[in-house]
């Protein structure tokens, strides 16, 4: 399938957007509102993918991130992703990008 995306939000503080493809999920983006940092929101939306990937038997999650975007790199480093490649100005001039991966467990 691959066509049906999905946004989940802690309104009006949070949102990830998300698809499936084949035997994983991307994670598009995360978005926090300013006023709202350092206060979990981006975390728990993140977790919710995790556990919802878990039940829908994909077994992988990825989502790419600037290279200096270290806040959100050390978060999905604690929620078991990894970086798997490194995109050479992904987000243009100057902006580099890791993919990261996280394996969903059993799968």
């Amino acid at each position: 399938d691959g066509c049906d995306a999905y946004v989940v939000g802690v309104k009006p503080r949070a949102a990830i957007f998300f698809y499936p493809w084949g035997r994983g999920l991307e994670i598009h983006s995360v978005f926090t509102d300013p006023k709202w940092l350092r206060r979990g929101y981006a975390k728990q939306l993140v977790e919710f993918v995790l556990r919802w990937v878990a039940t829908d038997g994909k077994a992988f999650v990825t989502l790419e991130v600037a290279c200096d975007n270290l806040a959100a790199i050390c978060l999905y480093e604690r929620l078991g992703f990894e970086a798997v490649k490194f995109h050479k100005d992904y987000y243009g001039p100057g902006r580099d990008a890791y993919k990261m991966k996280a394996k969903v467990p059993g799968a």
